[in-house]
């Protein structure tokens, strides 16, 4: 994402906001001690005293004045302590300009602590300290020349240049402790947002890490429910097809046994029953045989128990009064009752057989839904390095394992074949080898080289350090992609592997205790 720009302006707005509280606290600290300070201006001033007085106390107002008011007409904190610097500043210059020189000495003591006191306690922009130190100057000169009766070197030799020095001096106090804050904000800004953007990438990183082992496993399973569903369309078809021939035959063999039955009534009360459960609860058999056994002495008819049961247990209820009137105008009634109740049990496993089939059909249309978009017969030309470098990460990702894998393939290396079947090979064969190698050794590692023969690229596989590949694995990794002398695998991952693999041509070979891969490389 692009840098979050840090400007001075957008800092200085910022900064303002945060001192504005300060700018009062110490607006109403300056408001408060006018008080005292009209008690120190009666002790020099006597004759001049009660102007004095009403210029203090108009200074004690306006810091609580424009607290309240200062949003309303719009002024910054720092315009509002300005104002009021500038009043006290007009109020002490006013006094100090009536006073002979002993007055004037002790008088100025008090001008430069509020100089000092302002340089202290005051923080804003170079600008607000410009126009307070320029017009109090402005303000004492002309108050001097109306005012004083002292001269001009008079003036500078008994405090004037005190206070005006420490006016200047108060300036860059401000402007110092300004910047030190000024700064300070920025780099604090910089630091938030640079931390901010650092966990935003690394948000973004993770959520690419997933969505990338996501794809991987997303192919892989892909791949393999594609090639179940092929494998599981078989035996389904066949399993449907069978289910329709066993009731069909059943009913032949029933026909044969049962020459006195009339079947177009079974039929017909078999049809009536489809849709119907069987009742298997004891409570409802024994509840509806009762009711079947009331109407049935009614109607003049005496069944034994176990008839009515069967009659109860295939779905016939007391009000099904047709359907009863048919059975029992057959002669051989009870062996009707029996052949109905055979085939309910036998039309309701079929039933049962045909719902998980169309389940389970429908479970492979939606397997074979998601299957790779991309033909694998299309080839392009790929870096072999780079697929051992991605079924590296992908065995990672999914081990843990701690397998030293060095890949000695130059980099330049291509062949002509399918880059997604290459990775899933290299990661069924490191999980192979990763479990039927199991050493103390830390340095051992798997090695892996590759080179042109004929027209073959040939992969081999090999342990350092002089140790040999477990010799019961060669054979049995070989005996799974060979599909034969498979039996010590598990059937279900032998299926996976082989789905995994299918439609890819290669050929694993056993040489000089080294497991050796052959690909066509056909251009």
């Amino acid at each position: 994402m692009p840098h979050k720009l840090v400007t001075n302006v957008l800092i200085r707005r910022k900064l303002n906001s945060e001192l504005e509280k300060g700018h009062f606290q110490v607006a109403i600290i300056g408001g408060i001690i006018q008080l005292p300070w009209a008690i120190w201006d009666g002790l020099f001033t006597s004759e001049f005293w009660l102007p004095l007085l009403f210029m203090r106390i108009f200074s004690f107002l306006l810091p609580i004045v424009l607290f309240f008011t200062y949003r309303k007409i719009k002024l910054s904190s720092s315009l509002c302590l300005l104002l009021l610097v500038m009043s006290i500043s007009f109020t002490s210059f006013y006094g100090i300009s009536h006073l002979e020189i002993e007055g004037f000495q002790m008088y100025s003591i008090g001008i430069i602590t509020f100089f000092l006191a302002t340089g202290m306690l005051v923080i804003w922009e170079l600008k607000y300290s410009v126009i307070y130190y320029i017009l109090s100057i402005i303000f004492s000169i002309l108050l001097f020349y109306l005012n004083s009766p002292l001269t001009s070197s008079e003036i500078f030799s008994n405090g004037g240049f005190a206070f005006y020095t420490i006016g200047a001096f108060s300036v860059i106090m401000i402007h110092i402790r300004y910047n030190y804050r000024f700064n300070d904000l920025k780099t604090r800004t910089e630091l938030t947002n640079s931390i901010d953007e650092l966990n935003e990438k690394t948000i973004e990183n993770k959520v690419l890490y997933d969505k990338l082992q996501l794809i991987d496993k997303s192919a892989i399973v892909a791949e393999m429910t594609s090639s179940i569903a092929h494998e599981l369309n078989t035996p389904i078809s066949v399993l449907k097809n069978s289910s329709t021939i066993l009731i069909e035959s059943f009913q032949e063999i029933l026909k044969s046994s049962n020459q006195g039955v009339n079947w177009t009534t079974v039929n017909y009360i078999l049809l009536k029953l489809s849709d119907r459960e069987m009742f298997n609860s004891y409570f409802k058999k024994n509840q509806e045989s009762e009711r079947i056994t009331d109407y049935l002495n009614e109607s003049g008819f005496h069944v034994s128990k176990e008839l009515v049961i069967l009659l109860a247990s295939v779905g016939i209820k007391r009000e099904d009064n047709e359907l009863l009137e048919h059975i029992f105008k057959n002669g051989d009634y009870a062996a009707m009752i029996q052949l109905i109740y055979q085939l309910r049990i036998i039309q309701l496993m079929n039933d049962n057989i045909s719902s998980s089939v169309n389940k389970t059909s429908e479970i492979i249309d939606k397997m074979k839904s998601i299957q790779p978009q991309t033909k694998e017969s299309v080839l392009r030309s790929t870096n072999l390095k780079l697929t051992f470098d991605k079924a590296v990460s992908i065995f990672e990702f999914q081990t843990s394992s701690s397998l030293a894998i060095n890949i000695s393939i130059n980099d330049v290396f291509e062949i002509h074949t399918s880059k997604f079947k290459l990775i899933q090979l290299w990661v069924k064969l490191f999980e192979f080898i990763n479990l039927s190698n199991k050493t103390e050794h830390v340095n051992n590692s798997l090695i892996i080289e590759a080179s042109i023969e004929n027209s073959f690229v040939v992969v081999s596989f090999h342990l350092s350090e002089g140790l040999i590949l477990n010799s019961e694995l060669l054979n049995n990794v070989n005996s799974i992609f060979r599909q034969t002398n498979s039996n010590q695998i598990d059937p279900f991952n032998l299926n996976i592997i082989r789905s995994l693999i299918a439609n890819f041509k290669f050929e694993i070979k056993i040489q000089d205790n080294s497991l050796i891969v052959l690909i066509p490389n056909c251009q």
